[in-house]
């Protein structure tokens, strides 16, 4: 048996019966080939590094599984993702695990289900998250301290 996982892009309008019709056809394809699903995992909305279609934010699912037959397998993944999926699934990667990766549980990355997203792309902290003001206020209060210990420093190396 062969291991692998496929992470697939979906945009965020799609639906709940969408993500089971992937999954129900996933787990068929994969039964058909002699393998099973071990994961069939939604991450959730995230932003996405640049649009595609049009959409600034995309909902990830994650698929590991392992099949026999992988040949027939990958060319029938893709004929349903390219042709029965097309207004669903924007991009997906296959990726082959080798039986120690597979065996390893992922790390999930954080969602951002209620993030709301920013208009204002010329301050810190535009790009989907806001930079709380203490944080500014204790990075001012590092470079004054920094600017100290430099002039503390030298005073030292001046006189020794």
């Amino acid at each position: 048996m062969k291991h692998y996982e496929t992470l697939m892009l979906l945009p965020v309008s799609a639906t709940t019966s969408d993500i089971a019709l992937i999954e129900k056809q996933f787990k068929a394809l994969t039964k058909a080939a002699e393998g099973t699903v071990s994961t069939f995992d939604k991450w959730g909305r995230y932003r996405l590094a640049y649009p595609i279609a049009k959409q600034e934010y995309g909902v990830y699912i994650l698929a590991r599984y392992e099949i026999a037959e992988v040949q027939t397998f990958f060319q029938k993944l893709e004929t349903f993702l390219k042709v029965k999926c097309v207004e669903i699934v924007l991009r997906y990667v296959h990726v082959n695990l080798t039986a120690a990766q597979y065996a390893e549980p992922y790390i999930k990355p954080e969602a951002m289900e209620g993030a709301q997203p920013s208009r204002d792309r010329s301050r810190p902290g535009a790009h989907g998250a806001a930079v709380p003001s203490e944080e500014v206020v204790v990075s001012d209060e590092m470079v004054t301290l920094d600017v100290e210990s430099a002039a503390e420093v030298t005073e030292t190396v001046v006189e020794g």
